[in-house]
C-alpha cells in the first residue's frame, strides 16, 4: 500500500494494488478526506479559521494538531501546559490565537484524547 499527503487540500490519498493473476494487476486509488469521518481524523473544534484535531492512530504524549489555510502546527501537553512542537506557514499573530484557543480548551483536548485513545493506551500498558 502506498500513501501520499496533500496538506493544502486536507486529503490523504491511498493506492492499493491487487493482482488477480500475474498478467492483469488491478490498481485502485481513492481519496479520503481527513475530516470526513471522526474515526479517521477526530476533529475537536474550529476557531479563528483553524481546525484542531487528532490523527486516528496517535501516540503518547497527549498532543493536538492544528491546520489552517496557510500552514500547520503541533502542540504537546507537558503535564501543565501545551507547548508548541513545530509550526509551519502560520503567522506569529495567528500562533498567538491558536495558543489562546488551546489554553482555553485544554481540558476538552485532554478529555477527548483519553476518550478516543483509551483502547490504545490500554494496549500500550498491557505490552509493558
Amino acid at each position: 500500500m502506498k500513501g501520499g499527503k496533500n496538506w493544502k487540500g486536507f486529503t490523504e490519498s491511498l493506492s492499493l494494488q491487487i493482482a488477480f493473476d500475474i498478467s492483469t494487476p488491478l490498481r485502485v486509488s481513492f481519496l479520503i478526506p481527513i475530516f470526513a469521518n471522526n474515526t479517521i481524523m477526530p476533529e475537536l473544534f474550529r476557531n479563528n479559521g483553524f481546525v484542531f484535531y487528532f490523527y486516528s492512530l496517535e501516540h503518547a504524549p497527549v498532543h493536538v494538531h492544528v491546520r489552517g489555510t496557510e500552514g500547520f502546527a503541533k502542540y504537546t501537553w507537558n503535564g501543565t501546559a501545551f507547548i508548541k512542537e513545530y509550526a509551519e506557514g502560520i503567522k506569529a499573530n495567528d500562533l498567538k490565537r491558536i495558543e489562546d484557543s488551546i489554553e482555553e480548551n485544554a481540558d476538552i483536548i485532554i478529555r477527548r484524547w483519553h476518550e478516543i485513545f483509551k483502547d490504545h493506551e490500554q494496549d500500550q500498558e498491557n505490552m509493558v
